[in-house]
């Protein structure tokens, strides 16, 4: 390995990790949002070429959130619900007709009646 694969290795390192920490910043940051999933970045190995062992480094290969089951709190609400297992919320944009997917359960009713996703 010369010193530029050498060099470029050590790169690659710095930036992956610096990546990484990234996504743990973001977990820190959204603790408390409510049906907020953490994610986890997966490494991989750069090689050199297809017959070689000499690897150059590593990158970010993916971002995979964390789909876990979270605690149940209760609240005063009666339109908050939870989600016990897999499955998501689908929820309609008033703008716009737009369709989104939330574990978020924090539901109100406006003044006519209508329920509501708080966003």
């Amino acid at each position: 390995m010369g010193i530029f694969n050498a060099l470029f290795a050590g790169v690659n390192g710095i930036n992956s990790n610096g990546n990484a920490i990234a996504v743990v910043g973001d977990n820190i940051s959204n603790v408390n949002t409510t049906g907020f999933k953490a994610s986890a970045a997966a490494f991989e190995d750069i090689l050199a070429g297809a017959d070689s062992n000499v690897g150059l480094g590593s990158r970010i290969s993916d971002v995979v959130s964390q789909f876990s089951q979270g605690g149940f709190e209760s609240t005063s609400n009666v339109t908050d619900l939870a989600i016990d297992g897999n499955g998501f919320f689908v929820v309609t944009s008033a703008t716009d007709s737009s369709t989104y997917y939330s574990r978020n359960g924090q539901f109100h009713l406006d003044k006519n009646g209508f329920i509501h996703h708080t966003d």
